[in-house]
């Protein structure tokens, strides 16, 4: 008697195990989506924010903007001889197209990415997204 309760034990024990795991999937997946991944157009607006302050911080020591997001990835000897920026991948934005930097009138830039889709305007991930110093 004792071997059939057991036996009968162990093939509700796997059963039921599946279940709970099928559960707790479709409860993760629900919760998680947004979470797990994040849009594109997230990162790339902390990106710019991040090369915003490497430029300010270049304005601060040099008096002027750089003519170029590449001039960041260059060792300045007015800086301790480093960089602004160590990663030059950040140059490129989530869809492998490199940030637009614009000189603006009056000196100030500008640094837009277009997107997901690479064209003005949009919504989500093909929305535009632009940083300017003044």
């Amino acid at each position: 008697m004792h071997s059939k309760v057991f036996r009968s034990s162990l093939v509700r024990v796997p059963i039921l195990s599946l279940a709970i795991l099928a559960v707790s999937g479709v409860v993760l997946e629900s919760f998680s989506g947004p979470l797990a991944c994040p849009l594109k157009s997230d990162a790339a607006a902390r990106t710019l924010a991040s090369l915003k302050a490497a430029l300010l911080s270049f304005q601060e020591i040099h008096g002027n903007l750089p003519v170029s997001l590449e001039a960041l990835c260059l060792r300045d000897p007015i800086n301790h001889d480093e960089p602004y920026i160590e990663d030059e991948d950040c140059l490129v934005d989530p869809w492998d197209r490199p940030y637009q930097f614009e000189s603006l009138a009056g000196g100030g830039v500008s640094l837009l990415t277009h997107g997901a889709d690479g064209l003005p305007g949009g919504r989500g991930d093909a929305q535009d997204i632009r940083v300017t110093i003044p």
